[in-house]
């Protein structure tokens, strides 16, 4: 994955040329790269009021 993107985190689309066909490519392309000047990730569960994970909380998703 390292040889597909350089470290400014611009593709390298003449690699990608030769590994995926034109379709996959121009999907590839299609898509927004994650931006280095928004917040920073976190892991959050949608499924809870704290965003946090449980077997509960799921359970209460899956049976509604």
């Amino acid at each position: 994955m390292a040889d597909l993107v350089n470290l400014n985190g611009e593709l390298n689309i003449s690699l990608l040329n030769r590994v995926v066909s034109k379709d996959i490519l121009d999907k590839i392309l299609a898509l927004h790269p994650p931006s280095v000047a928004g917040p920073d990730d976190s892991v959050a569960w949608v499924g809870s009021k704290d965003g946090i994970f449980s077997v509960n909380s799921a359970y209460s998703i899956i049976v509604g």
